[in-house]
């Protein structure tokens, strides 16, 4: 029967782990409940001793259990100061962040090996329970460190998923799958270990790493709502690769699942068809699709019970999680070239629009003519290129005494101008890498704004997704909207509204791109008109179409102008 790794034992240790239940469990309570941290490193340490010393397995899991909810209070405590953190993440987040993952990762290996000691004693039917539970919280914990890598946008830790699937392995030989497993508070409708393993999968497939801040965490509660939808089988001999919501499961493999729509060949080894499984989300899809009809228009905002999220219904995230798992647009159409060439980067809507207006604000004439212009911030004012060494070591604190350094609090407005390597590009993205630019942040789903490919113009892109492989150093993709852009002002038609900043996009045929106007997030409500100037003097009434797409900063909304509103094709 196969195993899962874990570490190997010592003969020698240099500190004696505490074996005896009341003992430990007298220690645990001890531990310092104000210093989280300190309590974190206490606790990784005795388990890192445990986990390589020899032990009775029945008294190995009665360990395991009573470390459990400490390592998951603590995680969660800890998890607070980089969960939401800007990225990329400080020094110390990305320690922090890295000191938790270690934390689960001796957890999960406590149970993996209370489970590799059954099956060397052929104990699994005598002790089936032992057996279940040791297999189900590995399961789980792994989920759990799947879950937080995509929170935060962290490569996958080697072997992660390669355990996973081999702990769901050895529940298929032993036909354990839908043991009952004692519910934990930590397990959070998580009781088989089924469960467990379906809740990483639709994790792994729902491109997480394309989610925004704080969706992962919240699809990773809602899941337990669709226990039961979910089918894993055995690889069929023959199967289409359109069917929605089907993905490739490689069990000898240390991948998520593959969406049958973009396996490549090479996934598929003939001569081991037995290592393979079919998982089918369809399910699940066509819930969401259930949902998503409720929450149209004429329906109530919110559903009660699972589905509340943040007190109400995250259609957006829903939305997301059902069009990925059904395969709609998940398919990369072109192919991408390396492209090696550092290009000037801004973020969000207000800075886009002041550099792509000449660094100057908008004004526009009449009453509103001050509206464009963020408080304190003068019409000729200057901006800050951080990719200046010498403006760069004004907002340096380890370069600025403490007497001159700069109250940044006073230049909340200032619009500040990045440097960023374009590594390589697409006919509808790019791949960008930044590091050390410490005034940066980004999220998936912020708008930015760039000179790229055409220098000296500007062109407009979303963050579509993060990864942060070290500290002060982030990976992200971004697709671009609009290889061309204009500033404009918006305002709605209600009396004594001011003006706001916007971006219009022009059609492009070519890359069948209708005409669009950018506007920030929440200030176009459905079936309402705008009024829309692209130059002093200009009062234009639009009636938005529909909305072509909404991120957290920024809703997209199809508009069709008259040609003699303004330059650009028409949709």
């Amino acid at each position: 029967m196969p195993t899962v790794s874990v570490p190997k034992l010592r003969v020698r240790s240099p500190r004696a782990a505490e074996v005896r239940p009341s003992r430990l469990q007298a220690w645990l309570d001890e531990l310092p409940q104000g210093n989280q941290e300190d309590s974190m490193e206490q606790i990784l340490q005795a388990l890192y001793v445990q986990n390589r010393t020899a032990l009775e397995p029945v008294n190995r899991l009665s360990l395991m259990e009573l470390y459990r909810d400490p390592v998951f209070n603590i995680s969660e405590s800890l998890a607070k100061h980089y969960i939401t953190c800007p990225f990329p993440m400080t020094d110390r987040q990305f320690s922090l962040a890295g000191s938790v993952q270690r934390l689960f990762e001796e957890l999960a290996n406590g149970y993996k090996i209370v489970a590799n000691d059954l099956i060397s004693r052929q104990a699994t039917k005598k002790n089936k329970s032992e057996f279940a539970v040791s297999v189900q919280r590995a399961t789980y914990t792994l989920s759990k460190i799947v879950n937080e890598c995509c929170e935060i946008y962290r490569p996958y830790p080697a072997e992660a998923w390669r355990q996973l699937h081999q702990l769901y392995q050895l529940s298929e030989i032993e036909e354990i799958l839908h043991h009952p497993i004692a519910k934990m508070a930590a397990d959070d409708g998580a009781n088989t270990i089924f469960n467990s393993y379906e809740r990483a999968l639709l994790i792994g497939a729902c491109n997480p790493y394309g989610l925004l801040q704080g969706e992962c965490a919240q699809l990773f509660d809602l899941i337990p709502k669709w226990r039961g939808h979910v089918r894993i089988s055995p690889w069929p001999a023959e199967l289409s690769k359109d069917r929605p919501g089907d993905f490739l499961v490689n069990l000898a493999s240390d991948r998520p699942p593959i969406p049958l729509v973009k396996l490549e060949q090479s996934d598929i080894d003939a001569g081991k068809i037995s290592q393979y499984r079919l998982l089918s989300t369809l399910s699940v899809v066509r819930d969401v699709h259930s949902i998503m009809k409720s929450l149209s228009a004429d329906a109530p905002k919110s559903l009660p019970g699972m589905l509340g999220v943040g007190g109400g219904t995250n259609a957006d995230l829903l939305r997301r999680f059902g069009r990925v798992l059904a395969g709609v647009n998940i398919v990369r159409r072109s192919t991408r070239t390396s492209y090696d060439r550092d290009v000037p980067i801004c973020v969000g809507m207000n800075t886009i629009h002041f550099f792509a207006n000449g660094q100057r604000t908008f004004q526009v004439s009449g009453p509103d003519e001050d509206a464009m212009r963020p408080p304190g911030l003068a019409a000729n004012e200057e901006f800050f290129d951080l990719s200046d060494p010498a403006v760069g070591k004004l907002h340096d604190p380890e370069l600025t005494e403490p007497e001159d350094a700069l109250d940044l609090t006073l230049y909340s407005n200032i619009h500040r101008l990045f440097t960023c390597s374009v590594k390589d590009q697409g006919a509808s993205g790019v791949c960008v890498v930044i590091h050390g630019q410490n005034e940066l942040y980004i999220r998936v789903g912020d708008l930015v704004g760039f000179q790229f490919p055409t220098p000296n113009q500007w062109s407009a892109g979303v963050v579509r997704w993060l990864r942060g492989h070290s500290a002060g150093a982030l990976e992200f993709g971004v697709e671009l909207l609009s290889p061309d852009l204009f500033p404009v002002a918006v305002k709605r038609t209600i009396d004594g509204d001011k003006f706001f900043q916007a971006l219009m996009l022009p059609g492009n045929r070519s890359l069948k791109q209708p005409q669009s106007l950018l506007v920030p997030r929440g200030a176009y409500k459905s079936g309402e008109k705008l009024i829309l100037s692209r130059e002093p003097g200009e009062r234009l009434q639009v009636s938005p179409i529909q909305v072509l797409d909404r991120t957290g900063s920024f809703d997209q909304l199809l508009v069709a102008l008259p040609r003699t509103a303004g330059s650009g094709s028409e949709s």
